[in-house]
């Protein structure tokens, strides 16, 4: 099957890699770092739309010395805006939110002031930290923040 004039990838990851991949499995916590090397994303981070504001690591906790930190994007226009919680994606144990900074920005230019997590991954933070990270994300954007300062409701 084609389409536009190319040959339709194999997989969803390769139509992101943008070029062939057959996935395998992690077998082991020693597979993360090749796996991280290897998930080069980016190529994707190319035509970032416009917006009224970009904050690119604010801080929302510390906890055991480890900072949880987030990318803050708020549209054009006049506020106050829907907030929505973007996790990047990454099985818990890769990228973060530059990996997949466009696609975040895309709903921010959408009319969402969009919060793109930069939450604990393992090996190194191991389960549930990611999971109490978010949790922790979510009540700072609907009680705990200043969220008028980011222009949002």
């Amino acid at each position: 099957m084609e389409r536009s004039g190319s040959a339709k990838p194999a997989n969803w990851i390769s139509a992101v890699l943008g070029r062939p991949f057959e996935p395998r499995p992690r077998r082991s916590p020693d597979d993360i770092p090749a796996a991280r090397a290897f998930w080069d994303l980016s190529h994707l981070i190319v035509d970032l739309p416009e917006l009224a504001r970009f904050e690119e690591r604010v801080v929302l906790r510390e906890r055991e010395g480890v900072a949880l930190a987030a990318e803050i994007y708020v549209p054009k226009g006049e506020g106050p805006f829907p907030t929505l919680l973007y996790l990047h994606g990454g099985s818990w144990c890769l990228w973060g939110p530059a990996h997949l900074r466009r696609q975040a920005m895309l709903m921010a230019a959408a009319g969402f002031a969009t919060i793109n997590l930069d939450y604990g991954l393992a090996p190194e933070l191991p389960y549930p930290w990611a999971v109490q990270d978010t949790v922790f994300a979510c009540r700072w954007a609907t009680e705990l923040s200043d969220v008028s300062a980011f222009g949002t409701n």
